[in-house]
């Protein structure tokens, strides 16, 4: 300091003294530091959500108000954990009983909001839990979602409720699909698109539409779907698709092309030949000529023997015995043939104890 006032006087000293002070300082005097967002900048990049009060929440006025309180803390903690920002003015200046975007507009316009959030608290009944809905409504649509009370867990079913609503915002105004059930992951395909796994919800349009739900193991199971077509109704499938039996699943998981989807060389559609079995024609056709054959030997038998006049006298004619033993033998022999050709044409094991009957080249094999 001494040499900068020598040389150059009291005021030349005291700007060359305090000039690399300046210099230091101007950052943060000017633009500041680079890397530093000041929290208007955060807030202003965020989506800011307007969070009607707790006094304006709906639905029955028994409800315990810490209860009700409860509820809206939760909605409020799961809309920050969402990164939105979330504001609750004391007075909103809404219209008694406000709940719809005609007249929430002007208020999301004043509060530069894109969107507000109601909640409604159902008191239990005899019928259900104590439910909870929570609405997330912008200028033109409303997002409803809910969920019901179990084990007085209400933030847990506020949370729920919530994010039930903020899926449907997210999609956009419907009609949606929603399919849930078992088992879970299972592949979704609607008019042959990809949507998703089980549980998933879809916007769609209205009509008929063709859903095809498949899983590894698993039967798939294909339905016709009629979705209604107003924005805010939502149509649900509950699926429980059945395991496959287990050669189905023993040949897939051997690699075998032709099991369970038509490949291989039964991929032209007719099934393999089913284990086991008897021969049903062949035998039946023995059986019945030998039945005939004894038929012909009892007629034979009883109207064989008769009484003729001739000559002045009676005479009695015997039937042929060798011809009348002819036909009872042969009969037997066949009807014996069939019983036999049938026991040592196959076998039941391997038919899982379903009934089945299957023409053949040679006639036709069953098994019951």
């Amino acid at each position: 300091m001494r040499a900068c006032v020598m040389n150059g006087g009291y005021w030349a000293g005291l700007l060359c003294c305090l000039g690399p002070l300046l210099l230091v300082a101007s950052p943060a005097l000017g633009q500041g530091s680079p890397s530093a967002v000041s929290p208007t900048t955060v807030t202003a990049a965020r989506e800011r959500i307007f969070l009607l009060p707790v006094s304006r929440s709906g639905g029955d006025a028994d409800v315990d108000p810490s209860a009700r309180g409860e509820a809206h803390a939760a909605v409020r903690a799961a809309l920050e954990a969402q990164g939105l920002d979330v504001v609750t003015p004391r007075r909103p200046r809404l219209p008694e009983g406000c709940a719809a975007p005609a007249c929430l507009r002007p208020v999301l316009e004043r509060l530069g909001a894109t969107a507000a959030v109601h909640m409604t608290f159902w008191s239990p009944t005899e019928s259900r839990d104590a439910q909870i809905v929570v609405s997330v409504i912008d200028s033109e649509h409303v997002f409803g979602g809910s969920a019901l009370v179990r084990g007085g867990a209400i933030g847990e079913a506020a949370e729920r409720a919530l994010g039930d609503a903020l899926s449907r915002r997210v999609l956009g105004p419907g009609p949606w699909l929603s399919v849930r059930g078992a088992p879970l992951g299972a592949r979704i395909t609607v008019d042959g698109d990809d949507g998703g796994v089980i549980p998933t919800r879809l916007r769609v349009e209205a009509g008929l539409h063709q859903l095809v739900v498949e899983s590894a193991g698993y039967t798939a199971e294909t339905r016709t779907v009629r979705v209604a077509g107003r924005v805010d109704s939502e149509t649900v499938v509950e699926v429980a698709l059945a395991r496959a039996s287990a050669g189905a699943n023993e040949a897939n998981e051997a690699g075998d092309p032709g099991a369970g989807d038509g490949g291989g060389e039964q991929g032209s559609g007719a099934r393999a030949e089913p284990g086991g079995g008897r021969a049903i024609v062949g035998p039946a056709v023995l059986l019945g000529l030998g039945v005939a054959a004894v038929t012909v030997g009892a007629v034979g038998l009883g109207l064989g023997e008769s009484e003729s006049f001739h000559d002045g006298t009676w005479h009695l004619e015997q039937p042929a015995v060798g011809a009348v033993a002819g036909w009872f033998i042969g009969g037997a022999v066949l009807v014996g043939a069939a019983v036999l050709w049938f026991l040592l044409s196959g076998d039941d094991e391997g038919d899982d104890g379903h009934a089945w009957l299957e023409a053949t080249p040679t006639g036709a094999r069953g098994s019951w």
